[in-house]
């Protein structure tokens, strides 16, 4: 496994927090659109922004599962490979940074030790370059 692969995690978590931030907004132009429907007279004309912002609401909450069932199948490849890792330093530096998403910084602080986040850092990716040595 690679760092591309390891970091899927991160990407995907991205995306669904945008996909969410997307979905409040989207909930927020509903609730807007049925004040304004309820407190103005009405507009003349066939447009309908409830009926537009519903299915968008919908697809929206749809894709969210989507990308859910992708980072827990995502996150189960990542800690198998992990799991098969013997060292457990390194098996703990990668946890703590591609399943649980902290920062390098964070990473070395919950390692202790008198660890940079930049030592850490190498020691992670040193072990993944020899990885791909022993697989080629």
């Amino acid at each position: 496994m690679d760092l591309k692969e390891l970091s899927k995690l991160y990407y995907i978590q991205k995306l669904i927090d945008r996909d969410t931030q997307r979905l409040v907004d989207l909930e927020e132009r509903l609730q807007s659109g049925v004040q304004i429907l309820t407190d103005m007279p009405r507009k003349t004309g066939t447009k309908n922004p409830i009926g537009e912002i519903i299915p968008l609401i919908v697809d929206m909450q749809q894709q969210i599962v989507e990308e859910q069932k992708r980072l827990f199948e995502e996150q189960m490849k990542i800690q198998q490979y992990i799991d098969s890792i013997h060292d457990y330093q390194i098996r703990l530096i990668m946890y703590l940074r591609f399943v649980d998403l902290k920062p390098w910084s964070q990473v070395a602080e919950e390692m202790g030790g008198n660890n940079t986040a930049e030592s850490i850092k190498k020691v992670c990716y040193r072990f993944l370059r020899a990885g791909k040595q022993f697989e080629k």
